[in-house]
């Protein structure tokens, strides 16, 4: 039996009822921090998949999502990026070193920094959690990679 939320009051219908529901669920937690349309699509996705859709089910699913986007549940995945973006800063370190000498294998490294966005955003996905601010550094990481990779072929094409 599936519940539709209508003005507190349960009500059988299809599954246009459980985006009834999910619908209005995301507009009565509307606020600063919570945009309707990303409410939506978090909830209607994995609700979706429930066999069973009432308010329990949802509520029960929004907890376990809560949860699995809590710290210690993004703990492994913090730790894992911090090493790879610590790898990722040593690359660009090791090209300037190697810049300042004269070196043509510069470059070399920066093949190495973008590993670091790479390995960290697949973890990510394997894990399936979605950290927005890490993500958006392996999008710097990534921009800094293929940025400092041109300058600094170009430099060594030209010869120092």
């Amino acid at each position: 039996m599936l519940l539709c939320l209508s003005s507190g009051v349960g009500v059988t219908g299809s599954s246009i009822c459980s985006a009834r529901a999910i619908g209005q669920v995301c507009r009565k937690s509307v606020a600063a921090v919570v945009r309707y349309d990303d409410c939506v699509q978090v909830l209607n996705g994995d609700f979706q998949q429930e066999t069973k859709k009432d308010l329990y089910t949802l509520t029960i699913l929004s907890l376990n999502l809560a949860m699995a986007n809590s710290p210690p549940a993004l703990k492994p995945v913090i730790q894992a990026c911090s090493i790879w973006f610590l790898g990722s800063y040593n690359s660009f370190h090791s090209t300037i070193i190697d810049v300042k000498a004269g070196s043509s294998l510069a470059d070399f490294y920066l093949l190495y920094a973008h590993d670091g966005a790479t390995n960290c955003r697949n973890f990510m996905k394997q894990s399936n959690i979605s950290i927005p601010a890490v993500a958006n550094r392996c999008n710097h990481v990534e921009f800094f990679a293929y940025v400092c990779y041109t300058v600094t072929e170009m430099l060594i094409l030209k010869g120092n």
